[in-house]
């Protein structure tokens, strides 16, 4: 049976907290009933909350009123909604179907433009192509209004265009560096941060600014970069500036990363809930985020629940990057919760599918769950034959070379040459010494070494012991 205020807590459910903390900033309600309701829902829309119930003895059309005061101030911060009515203008215009009431919306818009926008070249391009509409129809008054708008703009607007080129550049240079390695990306970062907090730039080139500088600093390990940068968009949020429901769980997705670089997992944890209340494009990628949180935290079961709950949204995808990074941890989950016969059947499936695209970019990830579940049930000759098949230890020599490289893979290659007598124990021993020099200058390696030696140690413990101290004690 619904409850009499069932409607409104389910779209409390659906609120973000920042959203809720914008609204408190700029409310002047004169009814308490109002300001209550509105704190108790900052408190309620919070990650796993103890819920607090609704005054059912205040009037329900304050509920109601209240409801629509929040769609109404956040749809109209919205930038894309904004963006929205931009491409609904656009597309009236290029089939003639633009109305009068609408053609006086728009002049009137591009008259009182106040810069920076968002979604700035979209508002110049529609003003160009209403342009167009208007001069082939002799309307030489309603051109001459648009025309002054794009000449007003024309130099911002070509210095736009020339700052989104260098940021093409400046991505596929970084993003290369990341799925292949070997590039040097630092010469962008100068200019990345400077666009970052220019305030005459409308907000899209400063958001992808954000973006590539967030994944510099994840190549390079650079974290703590990254705080201020975070900090500076929450306090952007907090004032309405740059909003969309996209970005903003944008912004938790990526503040659950910067929160486990630094072992902040309870508040990592709190982000990546946040970041999957909303459905888009990139749901598979932060649930498969929030998935590898829990497992640090030793929230194992919850882990694998979670995960078995995108497995369809994984079917679906058509990102072979995210899906593949999703069964990786799906694999993970399953080993980690003692199903380490079920992850082997998993992996081998998603290997016979995919095995071309898994080898082009998300090798390394894939193969150290998949061999982690071998090692768990001690398939050390399975191991070797998979190393030969796919040349791993030779992909590997490639690898090493990458901020982020974790010796798992080598080690698990080489326990396996041993315990099936190909080499001696002193190799074993030497390799190993090799790799924890490596991984040994990073903090952000110690607590994933640390539990990477606990987990061999039971096969070679003759091996394994002497090191098992270490990056506590180089801390």
């Amino acid at each position: 049976m619904r409850h009499k205020l069932q409607k409104f807590e389910e779209f409390v459910g659906t609120l973000l907290p920042h959203e809720v903390q914008y609204l408190l900033n700029i409310q002047q309600f004169q009814d308490a009933d109002n300001l209550e309701i509105l704190r108790r829902i900052y408190r309620n829309c919070q990650p796993q909350a103890q819920h607090e119930a609704f005054d059912t003895a205040v009037d329900k059309r304050k509920y109601s009123n209240l409801k629509r005061w929040i769609q109404t101030r956040l749809e109209s911060i919205d930038v894309d909604r904004q963006l929205d009515w931009l491409m609904e203008q656009e597309r009236s215009i290029l089939t003639d179907a633009i109305t009068p009431e609408a053609e006086e919306a728009l002049l009137a818009y591009l008259e009182q433009y106040q810069p920076p926008y968002f979604y700035f070249l979209k508002c110049y391009e529609l003003a160009r192509t209403y342009r167009q509409y208007l001069i082939v129809r002799l309307r030489h008054e309603d051109h001459q209004r648009v025309e002054a708008f794009l000449d007003r703009y024309r130099q911002t607007y070509e210095h736009t265009v020339a700052i989104q080129a260098r940021l093409y550049d400046a991505t596929r240079e970084i993003t290369g560096q990341y799925a292949h390695g070997g590039f040097d990306t630092r010469n962008w970062e100068y200019l990345l941060r400077q666009l970052v907090f220019d305030a005459s730039l409308d907000g899209q080139t400063r958001y992808l600014a954000v973006i590539q500088l967030t994944m510099l600093c994840i190549n390079y390990r650079e974290f703590d970069k990254l705080r201020e940068i975070y900090d500076y968009l929450e306090q952007q949020f907090l004032q309405g500036q740059g909003y969309s429901r996209r970005l903003l769980v944008n912004y938790y997705g990526n503040r659950l990363i910067l929160h486990t670089k630094f072992g902040e997992w309870q508040e990592a944890a709190r982000c990546g809930y946040l970041s999957i209340r909303e459905r888009n494009t990139e749901y598979l990628l932060y649930l498969t985020n929030l998935g590898a949180v829990l497992l640090r935290q030793g929230r194992k079961a919850e882990a694998l629940a979670l995960l078995q709950g995108g497995i369809p949204e994984m079917r679906r995808s058509n990102n072979f990057h995210n899906k593949a990074g999703f069964v990786a941890f799906y694999v993970k989950c399953l080993h980690d919760n003692g199903q380490a016969a079920h992850a082997e059947r998993y992996a081998e499936t998603f290997l016979r599918s995919y095995k071309d695209q898994i080898l082009s970019q998300r090798w390394h990830i894939f193969f150290t769950v998949y061999l982690q579940a071998l090692l768990r049930q001690e398939k050390y000759q399975k191991i070797l034959s998979l190393c030969r098949s796919f040349k791993l230890p030779e992909r590997e020599k490639e690898y090493r070379r990458r901020a982020a490289y974790m010796p798992a893979i080598s080690w698990y290659f080489r326990v396996s040459q041993y315990k099936e007598g190909r080499i001696g124990l002193e190799k074993l021993r030497s390799v190993v010494d090799q790799d924890m020099a490596l991984v040994q200058e990073s903090p952000h390696k110690r607590e994933l070494v640390r539990e990477l030696l606990d987990e061999l140690f039971h096969h070679v413990p003759q091996v394994f012991s002497q090191h098992k101290t270490r990056p506590a004690a180089a801390a």
